[in-house]
């Protein structure tokens, strides 16, 4: 059995324009903002001891512009679009990923 996300590849609900997206490196938060940018792009590298990653940040979204890893599947992955489908750099240990809204994932209730 497969499990699919929303038709026709929509975010899930809740994943708008006025989300907020973290990048982790290497298991650390290393930026967390807007989803996306007003006006001018934002940029953000993220350099490490494993390479080099340029994330870019505008009014379409947020994706890797550059990296200086081999297989350049984050640069290819595109805009960040879904909570399902986060944008990885497995070389970098990159991942760039919509930010959990406070509760989500949490358990509704503890019972002893």
């Amino acid at each position: 059995r497969r499990v699919r996300g929303p038709p026709g590849g929509a975010p899930p609900r809740g994943r708008a324009g006025g989300e907020s997206i973290e990048i982790v490196s290497d298991g650390t938060v290393v930026y967390s903002g807007p989803a996306k940018a007003e006006g001018e792009p934002v940029y953000v590298p993220v350099q490490t001891e494993r390479g080099m990653n340029l994330v870019r940040i505008d009014a379409e979204g947020v994706c890797v512009e550059s990296a200086d890893c081999p297989g350049q599947e984050c640069v290819s992955s595109g805009y960040l679009k879904s909570a399902y489908l986060s944008v990885v750099c497995l070389p970098h240990r990159l991942v760039i990923r919509f930010a959990k809204t406070p509760g989500e994932g949490a358990p509704d209730a503890v019972s002893e």
